[in-house]
């Protein structure tokens, strides 16, 4: 496997079925195939460094927990971007203004309770079955992927919320469901699908802009700060306030998807980046996980990718933030291509790190990488159902402190 490297997935065209004529005449319809295509370009890595002086520069159960950390970290950063493609994929979503659930505007997520709760796995399971999904539906998790590869089973990624009125709505029901969530709290298998409670979901908000925002004026997201600027882009996180709303809306999108976090901050026609340097290690898990859906009329949906829960503001008058969100995730395994290394690699460079002209450091860099490439495919698409949960009076999940 090498960076560049494509995979090629086919699919197609649809066949319809006419009638013969009383002659046996009939008409030939050519057939067409649709290639999609995945690139393995994705190079997720974590590093630290140790100087030489340093004791635990020879403590090897340290070097081997720090390593640790570091594959955990990647494999944090896979799934959380694996996650939001599928979310941002799915040929289905679900929200507050499902018949089944509420009556709100479409695009309101839905306030969970235990009353509505166990409507959200029917609602989900119909979306799948008016797609015509093929699956086995008494096919359980086994844990083993080689066992699961071959054949799709219903499957379920939601928020832990969701979860707890799922407790309070079975748990003291009689039966020997409720017996088990009551005394265990273990829930597996429900309405069919294999559920599992992340606290890595997808997290979103709308940002509608009524007017030209004013200079300085800033949108904070989850501690990383966007500033406004009408005038020269001169300072990093600043975006043009273009002369309409809907165009600043624009820039702040291009800006976004561009990538914020850049190895050198430059200012483009849209906004300024950060350097790694310019925010703390909890600013750029944030950062690096952003994704914008901009709507051309002055809206933006924004997506944060891997942390739940976030916390977002504005002192932009203008600006107003709504329908904030986390993306629980319902559909059938096998619902996206993935293809990486079976284990990430684990470089050390020399015990001098520097040119030795102008100087460097004694010390060892630890280097944790990966290769890999995912995609959702037009047919994985139909397999997953996008669910918006309302995170009002929610918390942000704790991130992991090992």
């Amino acid at each position: 496997m090498a960076e560049g490297a494509t995979i090629k997935w086919s699919y197609d065209a649809d066949i319809d079925s006419g009638d013969l004529g009383t002659d046996g005449s009939y008409t030939v319809e050519n057939r067409t195939v649709t290639d999609e295509i995945l690139t393995v370009n994705q190079l997720p890595n974590a590093t630290f460094r140790i100087p030489a002086p340093q004791r635990i520069q020879d403590h090897r159960p340290t070097q081997q927990k720090w390593a640790m950390k570091a594959m955990n970290k990647i494999f944090w950063k896979i799934d959380s971007k694996i996650l939001g493609q599928m979310v941002i994929n799915a040929a289905s979503s679900l929200d507050a203004s499902d018949a089944a659930i509420g009556s709100s505007a479409a695009g309101t997520p839905i306030t969970v309770s235990s009353s509505n709760a166990s409507a959200i796995f029917t609602a989900a399971r119909r979306k799948l079955r008016n797609q015509n999904i093929i699956y086995d539906e008494n096919k359980k998790w086994t844990g083993d992927v080689k066992l699961d590869k071959m054949a799709k089973y219903p499957a379920c990624a939601i928020p832990a919320e969701l979860e707890e009125q799922l407790l309070l709505a079975i748990g003291f029901k009689p039966g020997d469901v409720g017996d088990q969530v009551l005394t265990r709290g273990y829930i597996n298998m429900l309405f069919g699908f294999n559920t599992f409670v992340s606290t890595a979901l997808p997290f979103s908000f709308k940002i509608t802009q009524t007017g030209v925002p004013v200079d300085g004026t800033t949108l904070t997201i989850g501690g990383v700060v966007f500033a406004w600027e009408t005038g020269a882009l001169d300072a990093a996180g600043k975006v043009k306030a273009a002369t309409s709303a809907t165009v600043s809306i624009t820039n702040l999108c291009t800006f976004i998807n561009a990538g914020v976090v850049a190895s050198t901050g430059s200012a483009t026609a849209y906004g300024y980046s950060f350097t790694r340097s310019d925010l703390s290690i909890a600013q750029r898990m944030v950062a690096d996980m952003l994704y914008a859906v901009d709507g051309l009329d002055g809206t933006c949906v924004i997506y944060v990718y891997g942390h739940g829960r976030i916390t977002v503001s504005t002192t932009e008058s203008g600006s107003v933030i709504a329908n904030q969100a986390v993306h629980a995730l319902f559909g059938t395994s096998q619902s996206i291509a993935l293809v990486m290394q079976r284990y990430p690699e684990l470089t050390v460079s020399g015990d001098i790190i520097g040119n030795g002209a102008t100087g460097g450091y004694v010390a060892k860099d630890f280097v944790t990488w990966t290769l890999g490439g995912w995609k959702v495919f037009k047919t994985h698409t139909f397999q997953l159902v996008d669910v918006l949960i309302s995170t009002t009076g929610y918390s942000n999940p704790q991130a992991a402190l090992y």
